[in-house]
């Protein structure tokens, strides 16, 4: 469980001696030494904005949201996410995409603490990125109950400018179609896609199947 900012740094979750989740900084290149975060008890660390860190927390169950500074500073709870995947934090800081373990909802949580939005509550096994350069949101749809997303479609969606969210109808998506008649929206015939340094380039996970013809004798 760990993220990697721009500036080729990683934060990461690591157990402690005495079993619990510790959160870490380091650089990829070691430049300094890892360095434990104060008050970082969690997992899923993720590099928000202006210095923060987003991270989950259990402390009574179910789980929380808490963002923070680098240096432990300013600890603060923004959503209660229950038993949920954490995904991404989008590049304004404002949203964090998260998969509820119960039913694969997806919501963007707001780090202000207000009320989540539902992305796509009919749509299950879905996916939220952004690019970089925040102006495409990536939303990725696992076609059946294929492993590691590798079959779907992705969804590439042109965002206004200073705005971190696609055109949501109320309630979220209930179709595929409803993305795809959206203006300016392009789609990739893959359900796993990871936005590279500009819109033509991404990585994607594909999935291959070999199987093997056999015969028996019947007596």
């Amino acid at each position: 469980m760990h993220d990697i900012s721009r500036d080729d740094r990683v934060v990461a979750a690591v157990v402690d001696g005495s079993g619990r989740n510790a959160l870490w900084l380091a650089w990829l290149d070691g430049r300094e030494a890892p360095r434990p975060i104060p008050h970082g008890e969690g997992d899923t660390p993720r590099f928000g904005r202006n210095g923060e860190i987003v991270f989950r927390a259990f402390d009574q169950k179910p789980g929380f949201l808490y963002r923070m500074q680098e240096n432990g500073d300013e600890r603060t709870l923004f959503a209660n996410v229950r038993s949920a995947t954490v995904g991404m934090v989008s590049p304004d800081g404002k949203w964090v995409s998260s998969i509820s373990s119960e039913n694969l909802q997806m919501l963007l949580y707001p780090t202000n603490g207000q009320a989540p939005i539902p992305i796509s509550p009919d749509l299950r096994n879905s996916r939220m990125r952004w690019s970089r350069d925040g102006k495409y949101a990536y939303l990725s749809i696992q076609d059946g109950q294929s492993s590691a997303f590798g079959l779907g479609h992705t969804y590439v969606m042109p965002l206004a400018k200073g705005s971190a969210l696609p055109s949501v109808p109320p309630g979220g998506f209930r179709t595929e179609a409803e993305i795809a008649a959206l203006p300016g929206v392009e789609t990739i015939a893959y359900g796993d896609v990871a936005p590279g340094p500009s819109r033509t380039v991404y990585a994607f996970s594909r999935m291959t199947t070999t199987r093997n013809l056999y015969r028996i004798p019947l007596q």
